[in-house]
């Protein structure tokens, strides 16, 4: 008799109900959440994967410069890309 009324007094209780019904839905949550941020990770490791396809394409060095070079009036040698700023030195 008494297992009796306390299964009874078991299926009238509604105090927990609430928060069976809140782990359900934060498990549902869950399981959205994952698979969403589970596709997003694909298609970012697809862009990363690009990218660093890219950068092993490119040359790890810079190609050298050759600068045309060419001598002043005193004797030195200067870049003729610092041609003007040279005249411009010293004619100030």
């Amino acid at each position: 008799m008494q297992m009796r009324s306390f299964i009874l007094r078991l299926r009238r209780d509604t105090r927990g109900a609430s928060a069976i019904e809140y782990g359900i839905f934060a498990a549902f949550a869950a399981v959205v959440l994952l698979s969403g941020l589970g596709s997003v990770g694909g298609s970012l490791n697809g862009r990363f994967d690009k990218i660093g396809q890219a950068m092993a394409a490119t040359p790890s060095t810079p190609p050298k410069r050759e600068y045309a070079m060419e001598r002043t009036a005193d004797g030195r040698l200067i870049r003729v890309e610092d041609k003007q700023d040279h005249f411009l030195e010293n004619h100030q």
